[in-house]
């Protein structure tokens, strides 16, 4: 009876730490699976037996080890890193493994074209607001220039005048706005003998 007792308390004990266990297990984050590994597992085992891959899944996705190899894959992007010779250790048909060589050039190639297109659009970016630039510096130095010579060579009285004062102002102000204008598109048109470069380096 007493036996009976003492096990019936061990059994107790260790159900009642187990489901503690449990419970710290479920609160502990680090210890629960992630949802976003989950996803891109999931991910990537439909984009393998999309491409006829479902029969080399797991020596595609697990780790390599001395023991088995394998190739690491946990989401469809990682594909494009994989190298021909990383596919050839893999242990899949040969046939598997040319359709995996394919899907990783492909991928490198997209990821390439993309690269591209970026660049091109930085630099298309980047030329308008160089283009930008040049024209408003070529407009307040031409303005500035213009308003300075009026009223500092071209009239000599202009700071003794009082009753036109405002007309004289005016004038030369709306001089000084064409002649910016001018010299911008001056600036502007200069590309075709200065290189985007040069203007760069100078203007910087």
């Amino acid at each position: 009876m007493q036996a009976l007792f003492s096990l019936a308390v061990v059994t107790s004990f260790v159900d009642v730490h187990g489901v503690a266990a449990a419970f710290d297990g479920a609160a502990d984050p680090s210890m629960a699976p992630s949802t976003e590994h989950q996803r891109h597992a999931s991910d990537t085992r439909t984009f393998l037996a999309d491409h006829g891959l479902e029969c080399c899944i797991d020596p595609i996705m697990r780790n390599p080890s001395f023991l088995a190899g394998g190739a690491g894959v946990d989401s469809p992007d990682d594909v494009r890193f994989l190298s021909d010779e990383q596919i050839a250790k893999l242990p899949i048909p040969e046939v598997k493994r040319t359709i995996l060589m394919a899907l990783a050039s492909e991928a490198r190639e997209r990821r390439r074209a993309t690269r591209a297109q970026e660049g091109r659009q930085g630099e298309r970016v980047s030329m308008i607001f160089a283009s930008l630039e040049t024209m408003l510096r070529g407009f307040m130095l031409g303005a500035g220039l213009s308003f300075i010579y009026e009223t500092l060579l071209l009239n000599r009285d202009f700071y003794q005048a009082e009753a036109d004062l405002a007309p004289r102002v005016k004038r030369a102000a709306f001089r000084s706005l064409v002649l910016g204008g001018a010299t911008a598109l001056a600036m502007h048109g200069s590309a075709i003998v200065i290189p985007h470069w040069m203007r760069h380096v100078w203007l910087a």
